[in-house]
């Protein structure tokens, strides 16, 4: 919506959706894992798993999460962790 001028602001986003700008701030955060991680992220279809990926426990992760995968440490085993 940002990209193709339909709106001008996450503010706008919020408005729109019925969300806070600061929940429409957090979910866009999420654009902001590496591409392998999101498509992972997407092609979860089970519940129970996919509460084990929560938004929090994403962003919490994001910072490390770069360094230690060039470790070769397994992301999945990050983001569990915290």
């Amino acid at each position: 919506m940002l990209d193709d001028g339909v709106v001008r602001s996450l503010r706008e986003i919020a408005k729109n959706e019925g969300l806070t700008r600061a929940r429409v701030t957090q979910i866009m955060n999420l654009l902001k894992l590496p591409v392998n991680v999101r498509e992972f992220l997407v092609r979860l279809d089970d519940p129970k798993e996919i509460r084990g990926y929560s938004e929090r426990r994403l962003r919490q992760s994001l910072r490390p999460l770069r360094k230690r995968l060039a470790s070769r440490e397994s992301w999945q085993d990050i983001v569990r962790r915290g």
